[in-house]
């Protein structure tokens, strides 16, 4: 369970920084996942590592990229 979490995350920071989905962005995760920009940003660039935050955090990104997978077949 613990390297799906981590792989739907890696795949959401993925898709973030992928100009083939420009209506994913770290602002609008950020919106609607609670998790700040900041966080996203740090995530993106490797200045944070996934294994390092916090387990709320980890779901609010998981289920975001769960929702993006079942609603836009990513």
């Amino acid at each position: 369970m613990e390297i799906d979490i981590i792989e739907k995350i890696e795949k959401l920071l993925d898709l973030i920084q992928d100009p083939n989905y420009p209506q994913i962005t770290g602002y609008k995760v950020s919106k609607e996942t609670g998790v700040t920009a900041v966080v996203i940003s740090k995530l993106n660039t490797g200045k944070s590592k996934i294994d390092n935050i916090s387990l709320s955090t980890a779901l609010a990104l998981y289920n975001y990229m769960e929702q993006l997978e079942k609603d836009q077949s990513i």
